[in-house]
């Protein structure tokens, strides 16, 4: 697996724009982040990349596996 996001919730402030967010992108395959203003998307790529802090997540790119349980720090 390339990517794997497990119940990714975050957000900027008190907004949260993702909740619980789920989504697994398989090695070789292309994917394409789609959605009106505000829904999100740059949030869900803020957080995987690393600049933004989530408030609860599993994430596992490659070799590299974070899991936040809602401190505010990654592991």
């Amino acid at each position: 697996m390339l990517l794997d996001i497990d119940n990714l919730s975050a957000g900027h402030g008190d907004a949260i724009a993702l909740h619980e967010v789920s989504l697994q992108v398989p090695e070789g395959q292309s994917v394409a982040v789609l959605g009106r203003n505000g829904a999100g998307k740059t949030t869900l790529l803020e957080t995987v990349m690393g600049p933004l802090r989530s408030t609860r997540m599993k994430i596992c790119r490659r070799s590299l596996s974070m899991s936040m349980p809602g401190s505010g720090k990654r592991q």
